[in-house]
């Protein structure tokens, strides 16, 4: 049977041994405060809608559940290159919500509880800028046409009716298949080749490594490039940390 374990490397390196960690949280019932996840002000006008949407599942777990797989830390990370929606990062607090993910991987109530109101107020924030009117000077035909934001507890039970949670955040199901192709290309910035011309992805047999265990460490290199050609960046060293999949 295949096993997915999943943590934090270094960028430069990923260390691969035959020791396996297994890392188990349990499911609780969520009991929503209004979320610290975004800039001050920002969740306010979804706070109550979330609360609602927790309520009418009895409190069961969205972020945490059985079927969620990576979908909390593969949100963090797609806020963190939000860059490529032409949003800003810190909008979403992502250093925080890393914080929240990473305690409530040790099982405790409390901090399960409290990443799941941070995760949905970001993702609920996250995905109505994303759908909202740019404000660039369109001018629409008919204004049917005219984006506007779904209503959090439509995006939040969208996601909860998912098989897999993780995979609809990966493809953001939430958006035209298109723009989370094109947005993927974009955010891109790991590569598997000195040329970075083989992105490293998460699509086992498409962009993904493959490797032959031999009992012993083993070293990969990953190469990285930094978001946005037109960005003046010195040449310096610089460090980061990925999240890495392992299947075996």
């Amino acid at each position: 049977m295949g096993k997915l374990i999943r943590g934090r490397f270094p960028f430069k390196k990923i260390m691969m041994g035959t020791s396996v960690f297994a890392l188990v949280a349990a499911v609780t019932p969520v009991v929503l405060a209004p979320s610290p996840a975004l800039a001050k002000g920002a969740s306010s006008a979804f706070d109550a809608e979330i609360a609602d949407f927790y309520r009418s599942r009895g409190g069961a777990p969205l972020w945490f559940a059985p079927n969620a797989g990576p979908a909390a830390q593969q949100l963090v990370q797609m806020l963190a290159s939000a860059q490529a929606d032409n949003l800003n990062p810190r909008r979403y607090n992502v250093g925080g919500l890393n914080r929240a993910v990473a305690a409530a991987r040790t099982g405790n109530p409390a901090a399960v509880q409290r990443a799941e109101a941070m995760l949905s107020a970001a993702f609920v924030t996250y995905a109505s800028d994303l759908r909202r009117d740019p404000d660039v000077g369109i001018i629409y035909v008919d204004n049917e046409l005219k984006p506007s934001p779904p209503p959090p507890m439509e995006l939040l039970t969208a996601a909860a009716r998912a098989p897999y949670l993780g995979e609809y955040v990966s493809q953001m199901g939430w958006m035209n298949p298109i723009y989370a192709k094109l947005r993927q290309a974009v955010a891109s910035r790991l590569y598997s080749n000195a040329a970075r011309t083989s992105p490293w992805g998460g699509v086992t047999g498409t962009n993904t490594v493959a490797g032959t265990g031999t009992g012993q460490v083993q070293a990969l290199t990953l190469y990285g490039r930094v978001l946005g050609a037109s960005v003046n960046v010195r040449p310096d060293s610089y460090l980061d940390v990925v999240t890495v999949g392992v299947t075996y």
